[in-house]
């Protein structure tokens, strides 16, 4: 099947932030895209905003944001953070999760 290229333009911090969310979880901006267009062409409907607020309720939303907290209060600053590598940052956040879950 052939295949297209298709860009776009975002603000270089949302950029930034998205795209560590995305090697967080294993995946390329590539990837993101081809899922969201893919499922665009199933559904027939384009995906709708979230604020959020929406997420307030959701555990693991509440989840995230805990972790996020406690690294702000760790004592141990930030810089360990900026060593990470992808890998890295997925072994943080699962180990933050199996002890929230687990």
């Amino acid at each position: 099947m052939a295949t297209a290229i298709i860009s776009g333009r975002v603000e270089e911090s949302t950029k930034e932030k998205v795209g560590a969310i995305i090697r967080a979880a294993g995946l390329t901006v590539g990837d993101v895209i081809k899922r969201v267009w893919d499922n665009i062409a199933r559904t027939g409907e384009l995906p709708q905003p979230v604020e959020q607020s929406d997420f307030s309720g959701d555990a693991s939303w509440r989840a995230f944001m805990e972790f996020r907290d406690g690294l702000n209060g760790s004592g141990e600053g930030e810089d360990w953070l900026a060593d990470l590598n992808d890998e890295g940052i997925r072994d943080v956040v699962t180990a933050a999760l199996e002890e929230k879950y687990v």
